[in-house]
């Protein structure tokens, strides 16, 4: 896949003039922007449910008998048990047995609607020709997207022989953005900064010098998939469970075993952090001796956060006992909204 990368700058600078207030010497300025932009094309491959399974037809994927189970009936590969019928094992009642959907076939009035409409937003259809129990079924083309931009301005003033001051802002916003494991949705890196930074010299005389400095950081970084948003939560009753935080509306965190890809929902955010610190020095050379005293004095306001609700749905709910005996499908209970016990 192709790959393009563009990089670009300018920088600036010399003295700055003020007619009747400095000299030509006394005051001097820098600036300086950079940009950079990149697209990495990316090949991915996923593994979604197929049209049959949407529709509860897990027919495709019944396999050969593996078993009996305690009432002597068979048990196939991939076979589909109704969670709703679990009862105590007759032979064992610390186990439980279930009931086949005939078939392999959910019926319609028992497919899961909020498991629909997370297939619909989410689940694309096999577009590989592969057999119903293939994985991966689906291929899908993607980018990295990176775009950043640094820009900064420094200006040095002297007032005389003995007095020196600088004030110095530099800007940094720098973005990420990249497909998840499913081409229906994207994650976001975000990092992001503010530096402000001021300096004052004098000199008493040829062996002691005083520097005073100030300095001030804006920082706001974080990693984001891409919200489910406040409709889906709606529509599936997921904001009763876990409602948006912070203007975010995530979804689940979804994973379904047996192979099926998942999807994200998660925020990271760290920041905004604010940092202040001051520090002055005293040196002073008398002879072949340097005394040097100073102080620091910090202040920091750190912020960091992180949510997300995950659920996992494997074969174990549609599995015979509820076991991961080669029976069941995770895609199965997904489509019953059912997750294991």
């Amino acid at each position: 896949p192709p790959y393009r990368q563009n990089q670009y700058g300018v920088t600036f600078g010399g003295p700055v003039i003020l007619p009747y207030l400095n000299g030509r010497n006394n005051t001097w300025f820098e600036g300086y922007w950079e940009g950079f932009r990149s697209v990495q094309s990316l090949s991915s491959f996923a593994s979604v449910p197929t049209s049959a399974m949407r529709n509860g037809d897990f027919s495709g994927i019944l396999g050969p008998q593996i078993g009996t189970d305690a009432l002597g009936r068979p048990i196939y590969q991939n076979q589909i048990f109704d969670p709703n019928t679990s009862r105590p094992d007759p032979a064992n009642p610390a186990n439980i047995i279930r009931d086949p959907f005939p078939g392999n076939i959910i019926p319609t009035n028992r497919l899961n609607p909020a498991a629909q409409l997370e297939l619909q937003k989410y689940y694309p259809l096999p577009n590989l020709n592969v057999g119903p129990g293939v994985l991966p079924n689906y291929e899908f083309a993607g980018s990295n997207n990176t775009a950043s931009d640094q820009t900064g301005i420094r200006v040095d003033h002297r007032f005389g022989d003995n007095d020196t001051i600088f004030g110095r802002y530099n800007r940094s916003d720098a973005n990420l953005l990249r497909p998840e494991s499913l081409p229906t949705f994207h994650q976001t890196l975000l990092n992001y900064g503010q530096t402000f930074a001021l300096g004052y010299t004098h000199l008493f005389g040829p062996t002691t010098i005083l520097s005073l400095h100030y300095g001030y950081t804006n920082t706001n970084y974080g990693q984001f998939d891409e919200p489910a948003g406040q409709p889906f939560l709606s529509a599936t009753n997921f904001d009763r469970l876990a409602p948006a935080k912070d203007g975010i509306a995530l979804g689940p965190n979804l994973g379904i075993s047996n192979g099926y890809t998942g999807v994200g929902q998660f925020a990271i955010p760290l920041g905004p952090q604010y940092n202040h610190d001051g520090h002055a020095d005293l040196s002073i050379v008398r002879g072949s001796h340097t005394i040097d005293v100073g102080a620091m004095v910090y202040h920091i306001h750190s912020f960091d956060d992180g949510w997300g609700m995950a659920v996992s749905f494997t074969q174990n709910a549609t599995s015979q006992g509820g076991l991961a005996n080669n029976s069941g499908s995770g895609a199965a209970s997904f489509c019953l909204l059912y997750t294991s016990p």
